[in-house]
């Protein structure tokens, strides 16, 4: 539940607008499999991000896209995020930076994944270098 999240992303040889990837956290379990609320971190490919609560496939918006001089923007482009939460605290990092930090109770716990989304660009794609999680006491 408490935590530090981080993971290394390279766009592929595609990537504008709102082409967007990265992570998850507490994500409650379900039985079905479908991951359907949890809070979502995104990087865009012309260098935004935003966070939105999702609740049974809702979204909620935490904040919505923002420019961020630390987010590299484009195709071919190496992006590191990193997420802190503890207790209803939450931080982004962009490439080592904070760039966005809010508070919100809803979820004290679950699982973290990867996210991708396609809004521009066919086959869309995304390598993942590396995931490392810590856990905060």
């Amino acid at each position: 539940s408490d935590f530090y999240l981080q993971a290394s992303f390279s766009t592929g040889p595609t990537c504008s607008g709102k082409d967007g990837y990265g992570l998850i956290v507490r994500a409650p379990d379900s039985p079905s499999g479908a991951i359907l609320s949890g809070y979502v971190f995104s990087f865009s490919c012309d260098g935004k991000y935003r966070v939105y609560r999702m609740d049974n496939g809702n979204f909620d918006g935490i904040q919505n896209w923002t420019t961020s001089p630390t987010i590299k923007s484009g195709p071919n482009q190496s992006n590191g995020m990193g997420v802190y939460g503890k207790a209803d605290s939450f931080q982004l990092y962009a490439n080592g930076m904070l760039i966005y930090e809010f508070s919100d109770s809803t979820y004290s716990g679950g699982l973290f994944g990867l996210v991708i989304r396609s809004e521009n660009t066919t086959n869309f794609q995304v390598l993942v270098d590396e995931v490392a999680s810590w856990m905060i006491q």
